[in-house]
């Protein structure tokens, strides 16, 4: 069984991922009901809640704009399909950290969010103030510090242990309330947008393009497009680096991919990412962008 059964009704496959299936009621629900800490806080506390105080932590603090705030509030959605874990049992699990970024990227991708940059580093700040008011009101205090908040101070304008305790219904409302409020004006993110999800990291063989250019010169020419693919392919997924690559490497390769099958557009001209002629590249197109930041890839080792 290679598929979970979502909120809504959805059979969300885990080896094709299919926009149409990740939507905010499924995560609103979800995260509504999944604890954080294992479940060891004082008092039922779920990953929407934790979401809603980082959104307003972002808010407040680096008084990120609601571009930002949306990011802070879905810096965890894709939990709502991969689950939730304590930091310190991830790095125990060989693989985790690779196959929750993948859906990271993907409900990322879904939802029109930046796949990275520095509006992550800064709502990384937030979700760790978030962690020590979580540790100062809501955990049992032990004696060892948490290394990950050395120099982070907790809020002072909030109290977790004074919030009076209320259903996963109540957590799951707010959190859909402050999705509409901040993606207000954002095409499609009442829901996810309809992006033909066919390509992420690892999944070459299910990419439309690939298959459009099978169908078009015959059988066993399904395969990377061209030298740029093909680069990036050895760069991040060949032997030598498999131990290397990093959330950079499946960010753009998942890019180049979204480019490839259409999902990311040219503005302007263009077709196949591979195709495209790098001297009519355009910084203003977000496609062009995209094959851009693979045009200044090193040559791989040993490649000419």
């Amino acid at each position: 069984m290679t598929w979970i059964v979502t909120a809504d009704g959805n059979e969300l496959s885990l080896r094709k991922l299919r926009a149409e299936h990740i939507t905010i009621e499924a995560i609103a629900h979800a995260l509504a009901q999944i604890n954080r800490f294992n479940g060891h806080a004082k008092r039922p506390y779920s990953v929407a809640e934790h979401s809603l105080l980082v959104a307003e932590i972002a808010a407040r603090e680096p008084h990120l704009d609601e571009q930002g705030q949306l990011a802070a509030l879905m810096h965890d959605a894709h939990e709502a399909f991969c689950g939730d874990l304590p930091t310190p049992m991830k790095a125990e699990i060989p693989g985790w950290s690779s196959w929750e970024a993948s859906w990271k990227y993907s409900v990322r991708e879904a939802f029109g969010l930046p796949l990275s940059g520095a509006i992550w580093e800064q709502v990384h700040r937030a979700d760790l103030i978030a962690l020590a008011t979580e540790r100062r009101d809501l955990m049992p205090q032990t004696a060892t510090p948490w290394p990950q908040l050395e120099g982070v101070q907790p809020v002072q304008w909030y109290w977790l242990s004074s919030e009076a305790a209320q259903p996963w219904s109540y957590w799951r409302q707010k959190f859909l309330q402050r999705h509409g409020r901040l993606a207000g004006g954002r095409d499609g993110l009442m829901g996810a947008p309809r992006i033909p999800m066919v390509c992420v990291p690892h999944r070459i063989a299910d990419c439309l393009a690939c298959k459009a250019k099978a169908a078009r010169d015959g059988p066993g020419t399904s395969k990377p497009h061209g030298p740029v693919s093909e680069r990036l392919m050895r760069l991040f997924y060949g032997p030598a680096q498999a131990q290397q690559k990093d959330h950079a490497a499946n960010d753009l390769l998942h890019s180049l991919m979204l480019v490839a099958c259409g999902a990311t557009q040219h503005r302007y001209e263009g077709g196949c990412p591979d195709e495209t002629d790098p001297t009519r590249r355009d910084r203003d197109c977000p496609a062009c962008r995209v094959l851009l930041r693979a045009d200044a890839l090193p040559d791989a080792e040993g490649e000419e």
